[in-house]
């Protein structure tokens, strides 16, 4: 038996992951320029771009519209989880030091200086950032700057609640605190309505850090578990869901990251904000651990197995994540082992609350279905999906391109997009909290199942279908009617 969860928090201490701070300063940037091998991850990534440019150009010249270097903006995507990059850049953001302020010059990003301001004494109360005042912005300009501000709402939380499933299906411990991933699920759909913009960045600041932070430290968690050899997943039944492998897993995560650091989403990123995240999180786990032992028997031998993984300091696994999280070696070995060994799971415990029932949405009952036309059907979608495959398209994409209309597929069980968002007028009879559950519920499993061999661009296009549909339902909720002034 270890030491006792008692004895393992007095030696992690109340500020186990923060490290010391940058020489440079605060700033850090979020993403590096390392172009992806698929076209549909840059045409992904121009599609965003572009969305955010068209707004302001109508209100900035041409020469406030670019890159605070002076560049236009980067469309390639980052894949900074290798050995050999740093996991933040110390590389400063291009604005000369003695350049005047302009806030609000450029659309709102993720930690962009034209908005916010960050610190350590923020950061260390559980806040991400301060919004700047908008005196200085007319009901035009804030109008256009809250489109930019949704669209970069709509990604995180889309990413936010489809993770949220996932840590609940593994059994991974959630948490409430303020700086929790849950806490900014909860603020975000309170304030769902909200027409203000300072209270929708304040939102997505903090989101965005909960979201980043946790994100890093499961695809550490998960990566240690892909090095237990574990037996093969079941194969798939009829209306039986088993929770993706580690390797998946981790591409899962990995794809994630990539929006999270994408340039259209986040400026820079602010090092010690993502620490102090981390750190509250992981004290919350232990102080859940408090008065119980660590035994190291399990019925699979997981824990023995890794822990020589761990005490290895010169083990592949050690030397790649000592050096992305530089306070990862300080982590007692008991508490990487309680945090990977849930992604050993395979079917998955828990769901999310007040999810809309199977037999409460309009699907078609399978047993009176018509069988020669369904037979049809079902011919004609292996003929896209064999098509699709050798054209490196989707078969959503293919069954767009097609014309085929949305409402009899999600009744055929053949669409994501359960919540028929394109066929209401407004928010409709179910609260959006319940629709969201459901929405992220089968988009998770949507990415469970993909195939193994899918490529990146491809994995990178499911999400973006993803965000497309909770971007329908978000805006259907907000369609009828906001909670507060623009300001």
């Amino acid at each position: 038996m270890l030491r006792g969860w008692t004895s393992l928090k007095r030696r992690l201490g109340r500020s186990p992951v923060l490290s010391e701070p940058s020489s440079e300063g605060t700033l850090q940037t979020a993403h590096t320029t390392i172009t992806s091998s698929d076209d549909k991850v840059a045409t992904w990534m121009k599609v965003q771009e572009d969305g955010f440019s068209q707004y302001s150009s109508s209100i900035y010249s041409q020469e406030e519209s670019q890159s605070p270097d002076g560049s236009p903006g980067k469309t390639s995507m980052q894949r900074p989880l290798s050995p050999v990059a740093p996991l933040f850049s110390s590389s400063p953001s291009g604005k000369s030091p003695m350049a005047p302020p302009r806030r609000h010059s450029h659309p709102y990003k993720v930690s962009s200086d034209d908005w916010v301001v960050s610190s350590e004494a923020l950061a260390t109360s559980g806040m991400a950032s301060e919004v700047m005042g908008m005196g200085d912005l007319n009901t035009l300009q804030i109008e256009a700057h809250m489109k930019g501000a949704l669209k970069v709402f709509v990604n995180i939380y889309t990413l936010a609640k489809i993770l949220h499933v996932a840590f609940l299906a593994y059994g991974a411990e959630i948490g409430s605190s303020k700086t929790g991933l849950l806490y900014w699920i909860k603020r975000a759909e309170a304030g769902i309505r909200t027409g203000s913009l300072s209270n929708l960045i304040e939102i997505v600041e903090n989101l965005f850090y909960a979201l980043y932070a946790r994100v890093v430290l499961e695809m550490a968690a998960v990566e240690l578990c892909m090095q237990f050899k574990m037996e093969p997943r079941p194969r798939p039944e009829c209306g039986k869901f088993y929770l993706p492998e580690p390797d998946h897993m981790y591409r899962i995560f990995l794809a994630v990251k990539d929006v999270l650091d994408a340039p259209t989403i986040c400026e820079r990123l602010y090092e010690f904000v993502v620490n102090a995240y981390q750190e509250s999180h992981l004290c919350h786990l232990v102080d859940q651990k408090v008065g119980t032992e660590f035994n190291l028997d399990d019925p699979i031998g997981y824990r023995r197995y890794v822990l020589e993984i761990l005490n290895e300091r010169n083990s592949q696994f050690n030397q790649k994540w000592g050096t992305l999280l530089p306070y990862f070696r300080n982590l007692p070995a008991e508490l990487v082992i309680e945090i990977s060994e849930k992604y050993c799971t395979v079917e998955p415990k828990l769901q999310l609350e007040s999810d809309i029932p199977t037999d409460k949405l309009p699907f078609v009952d399978l047993k009176i279905a018509h069988f020669s036309m369904w037979a049809k059907d079902h011919t004609e979608d292996c003929r896209q999906a064999s098509l699709g495959s050798l054209e490196g398209k989707m078969l959503g994409e293919m069954r767009r391109d097609a014309g085929k209309p949305l409402l009899p597929l999600v009744q055929q069980h053949k669409c994501l997009r359960m919540m028929l968002a394109g066929n209401r007028k407004g928010p409709g009879e179910i609260d959006f909290t319940t629709r969201a559950n459901s929405l992220a519920r089968v988009s998770f499993e949507r990415l469970a199942i993909l195939k193994r061999n899918i490529r990146d661009g491809q994995l990178m296009s499911q999400l973006a279908e993803v965000m497309e549909g909770f971007e329908l339902e978000i805006l259907k909720e907000r369609s009828s009617g906001l909670s507060s002034s623009w300001i």
